[in-house]
């Protein structure tokens, strides 16, 4: 997607770039808190893959945030939107907006077409509580809900395994439903990497972005810290091969006495999703290392989502406060 037409005019942010959602940090650096406003315009919202798109054609009352871009650095805040944003979603308003180019304004692309509309949920409530702000996001939050609930019923159903035709059967089962509970956790690492800011980037890239992410950094030192999680308290090697391509690898070596390379493990932890997922079905003997990856996984991305909401809560305070302030 191309940058607009006029890039000296505001931004308004209607989605995950306003103040406060998580991908505000993106551009936050190039903003001009001082001259951000509050906004309500006139449209629709609606969902495609768990993104909004808005679509000027309709009468709801869409609240947002107008971004003005500090002078010079309005290129590389619209570029930094660009490169977030994916250009099969969106378009830029430009000459034939309504708004009569007051702002640059994301617009859905063939909004009609694999697109979930409010007026689809039995309850409109529900819509405005679940998507009004992405940390309320149900696919993050009652993933991470669900996962609790079905990592505690793993020692009950082991029980159904007495009794097998083969020794190894209960051993078998327990890793297979370690490997599900992996997959379900999978998907959400990959929606908040798609959400931080791996939108349009290929798997690869998405996760050595991620890696770089401070938070996630930050996280990584608290799992260490944390007595619950006794594999860091040793150092230790975890070694695995891509399955189409076994001279590709993931090596994460973790030592006591230096840091961590974030970079290596999350590449591991991705790693051995994709191994689940297609052909690497083996590794039975390597369940535990399995399980601990699950749970130290879960601890990482929850424990970040958590961080970065705070982060932005605070971020969002700020701002309406200055506004607030300025205008009497």
């Amino acid at each position: 997607m191309n940058l607009p037409k006029n890039i000296n005019k505001p931004f308004f942010s209607y989605g995950i770039f306003r103040p406060g959602e998580i991908a505000f940090q993106i551009i936050s650096e190039h903003v001009d808190l001082n001259k951000v406003e509050n906004k309500t315009i006139k449209g629709s919202l609606k969902l495609r893959d768990g993104i909004l798109i808005f679509d000027q054609k309709g009468n709801d009352s869409i609240q947002g945030y107008l971004l003005f871009f500090k002078e010079g650095t309005e290129s590389s805040a619209y570029e930094s939107i660009v490169n977030v944003e994916p250009g099969n979603y969106y378009t830029w308003n430009e000459d034939q907006s309504k708004f009569k180019n007051e702002f640059n304004i994301l617009h859905g692309r063939s909004v009609n077409k694999g697109i979930d509309e409010e007026k689809g949920f039995n309850d409109p409530k529900i819509w405005d509580n679940l998507f009004d702000s992405i940390w309320n996001d149900p696919f993050i939050i009652n993933g991470f809900n669900m996962l609790e609930h079905y990592a505690k019923e793993i020692p009950k159903l082991q029980k159904q395994y007495e009794q097998l035709p083969w020794e190894e059967e209960a051993l078998f089962n327990d890793y297979l439903k370690y490997q599900m509970l992996y997959l379900f956790l999978s998907s959400i690492l990959e929606r908040i990497m798609f959400l931080n800011g791996g939108f349009g980037k290929n798997p690869t890239l998405q996760v050595e972005l991620f890696s770089k992410d401070k938070t996630l950094q930050n996280v990584f030192n608290k799992i260490v810290a944390n007595e619950d999680f006794l594999k860091f308290k040793n150092s230790f090697e975890r070694k695995i091969y891509a399955t189409n391509s076994p001279k590709s690898h993931a090596n994460w070596i973790f030592n006591t006495s230096s840091n961590i390379n974030y970079e290596e493990a999350m590449k591991y932890y991705y790693q051995l999703r994709s191994n689940i997922i297609h052909r690497g079905k083996s590794g039975i003997n390597k369940k535990e290392e399995l399980r601990e990856s699950f749970e130290e996984l879960k601890f990482i991305l929850k424990t970040f989502w958590e961080e970065k909401k705070a982060e932005s809560k605070k971020t969002k305070e700020y701002i309406d406060f200055l506004i607030t302030q300025r205008n009497g």
